[in-house]
């Protein structure tokens, strides 16, 4: 081999040398930018949510989502770390003193079922609002549905104790019934702005030995719907009662009709409609008041 033949022989084996460097560095460069724009599995954007929230059996009632003793909350949703269920109870001032609502429970995952998270239905609930939320694995807020008013339907036909013989008020207008003593006188009639609220007055007679107009021994009003007015600045809680499986306060407020004694008075929601018990010399009477309210139940 001369020196021109070798000259070229070298000159070929550069070129080649020269390409594979060239080859292997594009490559490597390459991967690099792959790997740059690959995200890892810690990388991984996954949006987290929340798809429904029911509470399962209800029906609805008017305006309202009922349900009874053994439903349960049911939520569906995907890559929550956490959930809850709040709630806001009706009444007046539940905004200013529950901004965030009040904690009803938290689900427990289904390990059947990927995505659902379930929890019991605690009985006696009445809430305007009844939500869920959750958060995602940074932490961050997820809020989900929300089931608007929702109460408790008690269906229960027991008979109470002491009011066998009693005869019943029923009144399909205005969605209710109410059992009352035999001997006991009742009244009917219409009230407010265009004769809107509907009042039925129960033993309204003055007690022996008092003077002056007809004390409001029971006093029921149904009237569309309105925000609870709460026990106010001169009454005071003491207690709850339960109206048709739902426990509300009792309100205790100094004087009756006569100006002396208690009064009692209680509300409560259902459908479109706000009914209002009150009750006056409540404090003589309180056991036989009690049990006249407890007799009252929701119609359809």
């Amino acid at each position: 081999m001369n020196s021109k033949q070798l000259s070229v022989l070298l000159g070929v084996v550069v070129v080649a040398l020269l390409g594979v460097v060239g080859y292997m560095t594009l490559k490597n460069n390459n991967a690099q930018d792959q790997k740059s724009t690959t995200p890892t599995p810690n990388q991984t954007s996954v949006k987290a949510q929340i798809t429904s929230l029911s509470i399962e059996p209800s029906h609805k009632e008017g305006g309202w989502l009922m349900y009874s003793d053994g439903a349960k909350v049911i939520v569906k949703g995907s890559d929550l770390q956490t959930i809850e269920i709040r709630y806001l109870p009706t009444g007046s001032g539940m905004t200013q003193e529950y901004p965030q609502g009040k904690l009803l429970g938290t689900p427990t995952s289904l390990s059947s079922i990927q995505g659902t998270w379930v929890m019991p239905m605690p009985k006696n609930i009445m809430a305007t609002n009844i939500w869920v939320q959750g958060k995602d694995a940074n932490g961050n807020l997820i809020k989900g549905p929300d089931l608007g008013n929702v109460g408790y339907d008690e269906s229960s036909t027991t008979t109470i104790p002491g009011t066998e013989n009693w005869k019943m008020y029923s009144s399909s207008q205005y969605g209710f019934e109410i059992k009352y003593p035999k001997d006991f006188p009742i009244h009917t009639g219409l009230s407010g702005q265009g004769n809107k609220i509907f009042t039925l007055a129960i033993n309204d007679v003055p007690p022996p030995g008092d003077v002056g107009g007809p004390p409001r021994y029971l006093f029921i009003s149904a009237e569309p719907k309105r925000a609870l007015s709460g026990c106010g600045e001169e009454g005071k809680a003491s207690g709850k009662i339960v109206i048709d499986g739902v426990s509300v306060t009792k309100c205790i407020l100094p004087g009756s009709y006569f100006g002396e004694g208690e009064g009692l008075v209680v509300e409560v929601e259902r459908g479109n409609y706000t009914y209002s018990f009150y009750a006056d010399y409540y404090d003589r009477n309180k056991a036989e008041i009690d049990k006249i309210i407890s007799t009252f139940k929701f119609i359809k």
